[in-house]
């Protein structure tokens, strides 16, 4: 979310790994969503993991791959990730 006040990494955490559970941890985009809750708390270690968990669940030709490599050199760096707002 591009807005602070919507941010809420502890319950994106909580959700997320609901969904992943209920869905085999086999779906990208919602392990993408876990590993961007972690890093939003600053549990860099964890978003990498699971960043790195959903590039197996695709290929690079997938329109999704660049953002996701994107996502992952951000927490590498220690950085969370921040959506652009829309224009």
């Amino acid at each position: 979310m591009p807005e602070d006040s919507f941010r809420n990494g502890k319950e994106a955490i909580t959700l997320a790994t609901r969904a992943c559970e209920l869905t085999g941890f086999k779906r990208q985009n919602i392990l993408d969503t876990l590993a961007a809750g972690y890093a939003e708390i600053g549990e860099f270690e964890q978003a990498i993991k699971y960043e790195k968990q959903s590039f197996a669940l695709v290929t690079s030709t997938n329109k999704t791959f660049a953002g996701m490599q994107e996502r992952l050199a951000l927490y590498e760096q220690h950085k969370p990730y921040r959506q652009k707002p829309s224009e």
